[in-house]
């Protein structure tokens, strides 16, 4: 709620908030001073907000200038890191349940068996560049053609 004073004096309405603003408009004889003063008001705070608005848009768009495209190649890395560190948890722990399964048994490898997993997932969702890189250079033996 807003805290606002107004006053009639000579013709003149004189419409004033405790936030500083303060706004006189000409008054006629026959209108009435405290439903002018309302309208005055609502005209007051809401210009106040636009301001408000206005001011965290430019903050906004100045940050984002600052970043330039820095921040928007820092956001293609991590997207892509991301996306590269879930594939490679999800392929990870299913292949590491299965050997759990394939090694233990049916009971102790589905039943515990996604505990190792897990761990294991994770930390190859850390190091998936590396592990991507692995990959490259044993495919690069394995199909090198000699041409």
């Amino acid at each position: 709620m807003h805290k606002a004073r107004w006053s009639a004096a000579n013709g003149e309405l004189v419409v004033s908030l405790a936030f500083g603003g303060e706004r006189r408009a000409p008054i006629g004889k026959n209108e009435d001073a405290e439903e002018r003063a309302r309208i005055i008001l609502a005209s007051m705070i809401e210009d106040e907000r636009r301001e408000r608005w206005d001011a965290e848009r430019r903050t906004a768009e100045a940050n984002r200038a600052k970043r330039g495209a820095g921040g928007a190649i820092a956001e293609a890395v991590v997207t892509i890191y991301a996306g590269g560190a879930g594939l490679t948890a999800l392929a990870v722990f299913a292949g590491s349940w299965i050997y759990c399964i394939a090694t233990y048994g049916y009971l102790l490898g589905v039943g515990l068996g996604w505990l190792p997993s897990i761990f294991v997932a994770g930390i190859a969702a850390f190091l998936w560049p590396l592990i991507a890189l692995l990959a490259l250079g044993f495919f690069a033996l394995v199909f090198n053609t000699g041409a």
